[in-house]
């Protein structure tokens, strides 16, 4: 079968979708092989809508040619036989994603680049594709992965092509905003990039539903399906998917986490970068964060003694003379008033191990002193009957502080008031 011009020779069918078929063919005057897509219209349609669809086909040999990117598909000629476009294309020996899945989360990352890659390349130049799918993306034999079929994309600032009452593009990688009316920008593509990523990885889409109606639904009402397989590419998903364009990240912030996800080095900058995208349902993350922060220096942190007892772990870890953390260590301090403050510690592997010593203790003081509880030290504290000697568990630390003579009992606020003074 031959095309107009004699010049192209269709070799074999090597794909067909809703907008038309693609053969392998031969290039007779550069002697070359190249890829022919022929552009099918509905049945029946009138001749106008037959003539905008033909527009827009030629809007994608436009929108493809005018990106030289290694990631989109080259177009090297336009026919016109009968009303109907023909666009002939570099190509591409390998297989579509669509036929690869699933694959490994680092091979995706690897995939996702290459096609963020093209993206950005073509919004540059006023371009959204808005058909971004796995059937889209080809693997080549060379390694290459390439963005095709331009079928549907617009052009900034050129007239819509899209039919009255008509959809198109692929249900469950159309972004939520076009469903509902609003305008398919870059953004958009972004989230048919998620989308694409997220049925490389699970191997399925993640808005799947038993009919096209409920997908798209489903597409702007539900959450993705739970990724399994997804590993580091878990929260790229997310943030890709959400349902809002303003809440997804930009650009620089998804190659920074597919850089990641392939393995390959990341500076310190640029692991933060993602950070302004995330909006404000994880800055409670950050609260958590610079709380246990807090925690972890607390032994360096001055306490108000008006409201809270003796911190053990600064007893433990942060009293002067301090050389040792082994099971019963002890340091001694001579107090102002000639007394002598003596800590015990006992850091324990863990916490059962701590409870177990404090319990001992415990026992051994009540049936030889007396006990009182005390409360405001660690997670559970007692006293002596005669107040010269208090004992605390704080996770897996027991701690002993103990005065050489009695006379004002032992109480957290006067213990923390003696070591302040000790650490002056």
């Amino acid at each position: 079968m031959t095309v107009p011009a004699d010049r192209y020779d269709l070799v074999r069918l090597i794909g067909e979708g809703g907008m038309g078929r693609v053969w392998r063919a031969h290039d007779r005057v550069l002697d070359r092989i190249v890829a022919v897509k022929q552009v099918r219209f509905p049945e029946g349609i009138p001749d106008g809508e037959r003539m905008v669809l033909c527009r827009r086909a030629v809007g994608e040999a436009r929108a493809a040619a005018a990106v030289p990117h290694a990631s989109i598909v080259g177009v090297h000629d336009v026919l016109e036989v009968d009303g109907s476009p023909w666009i002939v294309m570099e190509l591409i020996e390998g297989r579509s994603l669509r036929e690869a899945l699933p694959v490994d989360p680092r091979e995706a990352a690897r995939i996702g680049l290459a096609v963020l890659s093209a993206l950005t390349a073509a919004h540059a130049a006023g371009i959204v594709h808005r058909d971004v799918t796995p059937g889209n993306v080809l693997l080549a034999d060379d390694g290459r992965v390439v963005l095709t079929d331009f079928g549907i994309a617009a052009i900034d600032g050129g007239e819509g092509l899209t039919r009255t009452g008509a959809f198109a593009g692929s249900p469950g990688f159309v972004p939520p905003e076009r469903l509902s009316g609003g305008v398919h920008g870059p953004a958009g593509d972004l989230f048919a990039l998620g989308a694409t990523l997220y049925a490389a990885v699970e191997g399925r889409d993640p808005f799947l539903r038993a009919t096209e109606a409920a997908t798209l639904a489903a597409t702007v009402l539900d959450r993705p399906a739970r990724p399994r397989r997804a590993g580091p590419l878990r929260g790229p998903f997310l943030r890709l998917l959400r349902k809002d364009p303003a809440d997804r990240p930009g650009a620089a912030a998804v190659e920074t986490a597919l850089r990641r996800a392939a393995g390959e080095p990341v500076s310190w900058w640029e692991r933060i970068s993602w950070l302004p995208d995330t909006r404000w349902e994880y800055a409670w993350l950050a609260a958590v964060a610079l709380l246990a922060l807090g925690f972890l220096l607390g032994d360096r942190i001055p306490l108000d003694t008006r409201y809270r007892g003796l911190d053990v772990c600064a007893v433990a870890a942060g009293l002067p003379g301090t050389r040792s953390r082994d099971p019963g260590s002890v340091c001694t301090w001579t107090l102002d008033d000639g007394r002598t403050l003596r800590v015990y510690w006992w850091d324990l592997p863990n916490p059962r191990s701590a409870r177990m010593e404090f319990t001992a203790i415990r026992r051994e003081r009540a049936k030889n002193q007396g006990e009182a509880p005390l409360s405001g030290l660690g997670d559970a504290a007692f006293r002596t009957a005669d107040g010269g000697e208090a004992v605390f568990r704080d996770g897996a630390l027991v701690v002993s502080v103990r005065l050489d003579e009695g006379g004002y009992g032992v109480y957290p606020e006067r213990l923390w008031a003696a070591v302040r003074k000790v650490r002056r």
